[in-house]
């Protein structure tokens, strides 16, 4: 029988520890010098936890906790992460002997997956790396190769490691599409790029910064920047998202088909990661063929498709 390691309680307090320091006091035996080790080591791994489940007691009861965080110097990402992962994962669900990173991992699955997953880490001494590796596979059975031949325009919606936000302004949204990737397996991508390419990169506003390494690791310039003017959007914290984005580049001198078009676009959200026709429309007007569409989620006249959920939307209005 495997014993329940999902929760301990953290000992007392080892005596002599302050905000800047641990003094020990003379004489100290061995066995007690290990624990409290022992409890730096779990309290080190407790505190995102700790963090999440304090925002999250904060929002439920008092609302608006950016003042908060900001005020005890937490940063965004860490704020948003923690809350996300302790909103998603319940208590009981939680391993101790895990870190915080391989949760995270699975916060974005149904429960009895966290618990299939978490039991499968612990049971092959997995790392955070191997357990994403190993969901990825499944997820994934038969990856695609890469596209073949070469085109004049490339489309492509990287599959950004991200929370989901769960709202009612957005529809269908159950579950990743497809498997997140860090900016080291994006970059590692090969782009079936001519000479000459128009490249439209989808981006969110969290990854911008990082959109642009992309772009350039792939080899393209950066150029400008089209925004999808949406109908609704979120507040995370300060402004309402109402807006995505896309980074025009270029490689080579390909000319645009037709000066002087717009770089906003108006359109309806639909379904997750489901992106406007009204785009479509656009690039057609402006980039020549062959052109596709990398990562997609349905078909569009004029476009290639590459990805495993081409047919998402297929036949949907």
């Amino acid at each position: 029988n495997t014993p329940d390691i999902r929760q301990t309680t953290l000992p007392a307090t080892p005596t002599g520890l302050t905000t800047t320091g641990l003094n020990l006091p003379d004489g100290l035996n061995k066995d007690d010098w290990l624990s409290v080790g022992e409890w730096i080591r779990q309290a080190e791994r407790s505190v995102m936890w700790w963090i999440g489940d304090w925002l999250n007691y904060g929002e439920r009861n008092y609302g608006d906790i950016k003042a908060a965080a900001e005020r005890l110097g937490y940063d965004d990402q860490t704020v948003r992460g923690a809350i996300w992962v302790c909103k998603h994962i319940e208590m009981l669900r939680r391993h101790n002997s895990l870190s915080f990173s391989h949760h995270r991992e699975v916060a974005a699955l149904e429960p009895d997956e966290q618990d299939y997953w978490l039991a499968q880490a612990i049971e092959h001494g997995w790392t955070r790396n191997e357990l994403r590796a190993a969901i990825r596979a499944a997820r994934e059975p038969g990856r695609l190769p890469p596209p073949k031949g070469q085109y004049s325009c490339i489309v492509i919606d990287p599959p950004w490691r991200m929370e989901k936000i769960e709202r009612d302004v957005r529809p269908k949204q159950h579950g990743f599409d497809y498997p997140p990737m860090d900016e080291d397996e994006l970059a590692a991508l090969t782009l079936p790029a001519a000479d000459d390419c128009h490249l439209y990169l989808w981006t969110t506003h969290k990854h911008l910064p990082m959109a642009h390494r992309l772009a350039e690791a792939w080899g393209f310039k950066y150029e400008c920047l089209m925004t999808w003017v949406k109908n609704v959007g979120f507040t995370p914290f300060s402004w309402m998202r109402s807006t995505e984005h896309v980074l025009f580049c270029r490689k080579g001198n390909l000319p645009l088909l037709k000066m002087g078009l717009r770089l906003d676009f108006n359109a309806k959200v639909r379904e997750h990661s489901r992106k406007p026709d009204e785009f479509y429309k656009l690039i057609k007007q402006a980039s020549p063929s062959p052109r596709i569409d990398m990562f997609s989620r349905g078909p569009h006249a004029g476009f290639d498709q590459w990805g495993n959920e081409a047919e998402k939307f297929s036949g949907v209005a």
